[in-house]
């Protein structure tokens, strides 16, 4: 992971959790508009509504897609890839990222 996409990942992790304790039902019922809507119905042939809630969703359920995709690459290389299952998280008592992990910029967030 580049020093970029690591600085914003910190970023993102850190503003979450007050990001997500203001979300009411009000706000998650909001209608998002993408600017790519054109090309979305152009391939489904309509696109349906879509929520603040339905994104948050999205994120979560693509973001694991992704990580599956990563440890298919990774034992087909040969690696061991890390436990990332949710439940183990919560089993380990949830501890917080190691940021340190990344070097000490990434630790002041600079």
């Amino acid at each position: 992971m580049g020093p970029a996409v690591g600085l914003w990942a910190r970023r993102f992790y850190v503003g979450l959790p007050a990001y997500l304790q203001a979300l009411t039902a009000a706000r998650l019922a909001e209608p998002v508009t993408f600017p790519w809507a054109a090309q979305i119905e152009a391939r489904l042939g309509s696109a349906g509504p879509t929520t603040v809630g339905d994104c948050l969703l999205q994120l979560a359920l693509h973001s694991a897609h992704h990580r599956g995709q990563v440890l298919i690459a990774l034992r087909e290389a040969g690696g061991q890839p890390p436990l990332v299952d949710f439940i183990a998280w919560v089993w380990m008592r949830r501890p917080a990222p190691d940021w340190g992990a990344l070097g000490a910029d990434w630790i002041r967030g600079a």
